[in-house]
């Protein structure tokens, strides 16, 4: 059986992080767990974080990281990770939030990217009829 991954594909370049644009939309519900592949180039699998945050007036609320091994981190090309939980379940309407990926040993971040949390029971919303 496959299973569908989203892919997003990132680079580091002259030490520095840049993010070449998804073609998918970002999404997954507030539970997390969901299996995302991002394509790069140069990562080190011992120096690569991936990062999901949420700002509100200029200040971090959330932050969490993306779950993987360094096993996961296949060839210095790509990263497959889950998505971490949010910070409440509880909620009626997606929230936006930040993907980014991070290098611990100097701190050097790319740009960030906007992700899309959703409720849990959005899919159940969307096929609902309206009363009549």
């Amino acid at each position: 059986m496959w299973t569908l991954r989203l892919i997003i594909i990132w680079s580091f370049l002259n030490r520095s992080i840049v993010i070449h644009r998804p073609v998918v939309q970002l999404v997954s519900d507030v539970a997390g767990g969901r299996e995302i592949i991002l394509l790069c180039v140069k990562v080190a699998k011992e120096d690569i974080a991936v990062r999901f945050y949420e700002e509100q007036h200029g200040n971090i609320v959330w932050e969490e990281y993306g779950e993987f091994q360094h096993t996961n981190v296949h060839k210095q090309v790509a990263i497959s990770f889950r998505t971490p939980r949010y910070r409440t379940l509880e909620m009626e309407h997606p929230v936006m939030v930040n993907i980014q990926l991070k290098r611990p040993s100097d701190g050097a971040t790319s740009e960030p990217l906007p992700f899309e949390l959703t409720p849990l029971d959005s899919a159940k919303r969307k096929k609902r009829k309206p009363n009549t």
